[in-house]
C-alpha cells in the first residue's frame, strides 16, 4: 500500500489510516469519518439495536470503517468482488476484528460476470485516472478487466441483517433481487445508492429502482451523500 495515496485521519482522539486508489475517493472517506456523519447514521438507526451489517460493494470501506465506529458491537460483513479493490479493503479494515470481508459479487443468481472501469463515454467526467476504484459489472472501459463470480445474497447471509448497504456501480437491483428472503426476513433498513449515470449504464432508471424498493414495502427517510435511506414500512 506504500505505492498508493494514504490518509490519516483522527477522530475523536484516535487515529485511523486508510489507503486507497485515486484522489477521486478522498471525498468520501473524509466525509464517512466526520464525527456530525456518525452521530446522524447512529440516530437514523434508533430505537433497534444495529448488530450485524452487509456491505455490498465495500470497495475500500469507506463505510465499513465508519460502521465498526457507531456501531462497536455489531458484526460487519463486507462483500466486494474486485481483487483490485480488495487489498485496499482488508488493509483498512484490518484493525477491527469484528469486520470480515468476501470476495464475491452478490447479484440476482449464481454466474460468473466481467467487471471493468466505465468508458469514458458512460461516464465522460469521471476522474481518468486509471488506478480509479470504480469498477462496474456495465463497465465498458479497458482498465482493471477481469471475471469473477456471483453469488445471490440470500446464499451468502445467514444472520439476521439489521443494516444492509448496496452500492454496486448499477447493479443494485439485481443485488435487491437476489435478497429476498433477506428483506422480507429481516426487514433491514436499506441503504442504497442512487446514482443517475450508474443507472444508465445498466440502462435502467432511479425511478426503476426506486419503485422496486418501494414494492417491498419500503418507505425513505434520509440519505447520505449518494445514498438514500429505506426503512420498512408498517405490516399489511
Amino acid at each position: 500500500m506504500d505505492d498508493y495515496n494514504q490518509l490519516l485521519l483522527h477522530v475523536r482522539g484516535k487515529a485511523y489510516k486508510f489507503a486507497f486508489p485515486d484522489l477521486g475517493q478522498l471525498g468520501p472517506l473524509a466525509f464517512n469519518m466526520r464525527p456530525v456523519v456518525h452521530d446522524y447514521i447512529r440516530e437514523l438507526a434508533l430505537p433497534e439495536p444495529i448488530e450485524y451489517v452487509v456491505d455490498v460493494g465495500a470497495c475500500v470501506g469507506a463505510f465499513a470503517v465508519p460502521y465498526a465506529m457507531i456501531w462497536p458491537n455489531a458484526e460487519i460483513l463486507c462483500i466486494e468482488p474486485s481483487r483490485y479493490n480488495y487489498p485496499f479493503l482488508s488493509f483498512n479494515t484490518r484493525p477491527f476484528s469484528q469486520i470480515n470481508i468476501l470476495k464475491v459479487a452478490a447479484h440476482h443468481k449464481a454466474t460468473t460476470v466481467r467487471l471493468s472501469s466505465p468508458s469514458k463515454l458512460q461516464r465522460p467526467n469521471m476522474d481518468v485516472d486509471p488506478r480509479t476504484g470504480l469498477i462496474s459489472m456495465y463497465g465498458k472501459g479497458n482498465v482493471h478487466i477481469e471475471t469473477v463470480q456471483t453469488e445471490r445474497l440470500d446464499n451468502i447471509v445467514e444472520k439476521k441483517v439489521d443494516w444492509l448497504k448496496i452500492d454496486v456501480e448499477g447493479n443494485e437491483r439485481f443485488v435487491l433481487k437476489g435478497a429476498k428472503k433477506i428483506l422480507e426476513r429481516d426487514r433491514p433498513i436499506l441503504q442504497v445508492e442512487m446514482k443517475n449515470e450508474n443507472q444508465q449504464m445498466a440502462n435502467t432508471t432511479i425511478t426503476v429502482l426506486l419503485w422496486e424498493i418501494l414494492q417491498h414495502n419500503y418507505q425513505a427517510f434520509g440519505a447520505i451523500r449518494g445514498d438514500m435511506l429505506f426503512r420498512p414500512g408498517s405490516p399489511k
